[in-house]
């Protein structure tokens, strides 16, 4: 047992992910059932999630009066926080065609957000959001960003957001859609309905790899070995001297790949090898062309969930360089076998961490224990 050798009371964190802002003597389980969330006999989520809402209004009460301390050296200074959501309303996108009229433009609908924010920022970068942690603004910005990246659709309730200026979400779409033209059709300024980032968007690791990984405003590196070879002819360089340059070329490539370790604390793996092998093509066929409706129905949410979140451009372009990839994952073994959750918060798609005290306490104590042992 990890002893809690701490005032757990007026620790911030603490008060935050375990108690819920809630008073010790308050079930979490009462506020989720209770009715007090009900406008004029209106249903707006399975559960009620307002205390939420009072714990980012206690939050940032008492953010007013609380001396910013200044942050632990291994933090960076200009340390940037990615949070994905998903937009109820969308954003209108134009892709314009040519007719025998004119030009004409065909639009689609674009439901996937981001708050991307940058840590004391300095610059006028339109596709970031200041977090300036000694303005109340900026914090109270984050919580509800926070929040609504986290709001599981139908179980709680949507987040509103009513003053996202349009060119923080033209400057994003432009370095998503890599300066295509493809344009925006929003007023200023932008409002919508937002919930959990994973119904659209649940692994962000192209984007993280934007982020760490910036490319100058240079060509792609086809092109530039391309220019090399040509412009090489036309100066009438001998072969060696041209594939120096290209060698030279392909080293900036590579140093400009910074290594990625992604930290993943509820896995996805596939299938062990062989768990099929066992099996009879009678079973086989069973699992796998069962075309009854009880067995499809399950099928169709996973094939339109899965699929929705698999981005071929973005895997390709993250996989295609030779930058380095690591991953930090949990295992727990017993007489020799696997566990299938490797922490115990991981069952329930890792919404068990939320169903008792213990769970959430624990990762605390863990999490404090190894820093302090590191």
């Amino acid at each position: 047992m990890i002893r809690q050798t701490w005032n757990r009371i007026k620790i911030c964190f603490f008060d935050t992910w375990v108690n819920l802002g809630l008073p010790r003597h308050e079930s979490m389980t009462n506020k989720l059932f209770a009715t007090s969330d009900l406008e004029n006999g209106h249903v707006k989520s399975m559960l009620n999630t307002n205390f939420i809402g009072d714990m980012i209004d206690k939050l940032t009460t008492e953010w007013k009066v609380t001396d910013v301390q200044p942050m632990p050296a291994y933090i960076k200074s200009d340390l940037k926080v990615l949070m994905t959501l998903s937009n109820l309303r969308g954003v209108p996108l134009e892709l314009s065609f040519s007719s025998g009229n004119g030009a004409i433009a065909h639009t689609m609908s674009y439901h996937k957000a981001f708050a991307y924010f940058t840590l004391d920022k300095k610059d006028k970068d339109p596709t970031t959001f200041s977090l300036d942690l000694k303005k109340i603004e900026d914090v109270k910005l984050m919580l509800h960003c926070s929040r609504a990246s986290g709001a599981f659709p139908i179980g709680l309730k949507r987040v509103p957001f009513k003053e996202i200026s349009k060119e923080y979400i033209e400057a994003n779409l432009a370095q998503i859609f890599k300066g295509a033209n493809i344009k925006p059709r929003i007023e200023e300024p932008y409002q919508f309905l937002a919930v959990d980032g994973g119904m659209t968007n649940n692994e962000p690791i192209a984007e993280a790899f934007r982020i760490l990984n910036p490319k100058p405003e240079s060509p792609p590196l086809e092109q530039r070995v391309s220019d090399i070879l040509k412009n090489g002819k036309e100066q009438g360089l001998s072969a060696e001297e041209q594939l120096a340059n290209i060698d030279n070329t392909l080293k900036e490539e590579k140093r400009s790949n910074k290594p990625i370790i992604m930290i993943d604390p509820f896995p996805n793996f596939s299938f062990p090898e062989g768990e099929n092998a066992t099996l009879s093509e009678q079973e086989l066929e069973e699992k796998y062309l069962n075309d009854g409706l009880v067995h499809v129905i399950p099928r169709l949410y996973d094939t339109l969930r899965n699929q929705v979140l698999f981005k071929e451009s973005d895997i390709a372009d993250l996989f295609s360089n030779d930058s380095q990839k690591g991953m930090i994952w949990p295992t727990r073994y017993k007489d020799g076998k696997k566990y299938r959750n490797a922490i115990a918060s991981g069952a329930l798609g890792g919404f068990a961490g939320f169903s008792g005290e213990n769970f959430s306490s624990t990762i605390i104590c863990w999490g404090r224990r190894i820093a302090s042992a590191s």
